[in-house]
Parts: structure tokens; sequence; C-alpha cells
């Protein structure tokens, strides 16, 4: 290989480099947009509000379960409500002390043993306890 060709491999490969990474990032956003789980700030906006006079109630630095009725947007609706909640850890158990409900439809047959109603605080949002035997 003689030194005259070697600008012309180097852009070669800078052309295939950025070409490549256009290619994974035009993936990337179409597999985002496409995603039901995709959440917006107006989301995270929301969460905070519907979750601000639960926050007020739990411990600020305990671990809280959640449950949730709602078909759509699962694991959205559990990281928002992480985030809204925060520093408060908040994790996916009915056996917890207290447990958020964060409730579409309006019941938790499968869990309604377990707990028991402490406070509804409107738009779907309440606390429960754990019912003790």
């Amino acid at each position: 290989m003689t030194g005259n060709n070697r600008p012309l491999i180097v852009k070669s490969y800078i052309m295939a480099t950025v070409v490549a990474n256009l290619a994974i990032v035009t993936i990337t956003l179409a597999k985002l947009v496409s995603s039901p789980e995709i959440v917006l700030l107006q989301d995270i906006r929301q969460s905070e509000n519907r979750f601000e006079k639960l926050k007020a109630v739990i411990p600020a630095h305990g671990i809280v379960g959640y449950v949730s009725d709602c078909a759509d947007k699962r694991k959205a609706r559990l990281q928002l409500s992480q985030y809204a909640l925060a520093p408060a850890i908040i994790v996916p158990s009915a056996v917890q002390p207290l447990v958020v409900g964060d409730l579409c439809d309006g019941g938790l047959s499968e869990q309604a043993d377990l707990m028991v109603l402490l406070s509804d605080f409107g738009r779907g949002v309440v606390l429960f306890g754990r019912k003790t035997r």
C-alpha cells in the first residue's frame, strides 16, 4: 500500500462508521417510538401530582410494596411511581407492611386477602397495609 491511498482508506472507514452508527440510531429510535412502554415528560408530571399526597405519609427511606390492576404500561407505571415516591424504595410486592395501590379498574382481587385499605388518595392511588392474621 502506498502512502497516497491512506487518506482515502481513512475517509472510507470514517464514512462506513458514520453510516453504521446512523443505522443503529435509526433502529433504536424506531423501537422507542413503537414501544408501548415509552414514558413522556407529561406522564412524569401527572405521576408526581397523583402520588404527591401519598408521598407525604409513607416513610421516606423505607421499602414500600406496589400493586396495580392496570393492564396497560405496567412496567412504565411502576417506574413512574418509583420516581414520584423517591427516596422511598418501591418494589413490586404485596407482602410489605405498606403497599401502594395504583388502580385503574378499582380492584385487586388476587391480593385482597393479603391487604387492608388504609387510605384512598383519589385518582386511583391508595395505600394498603398488610393484614395481620
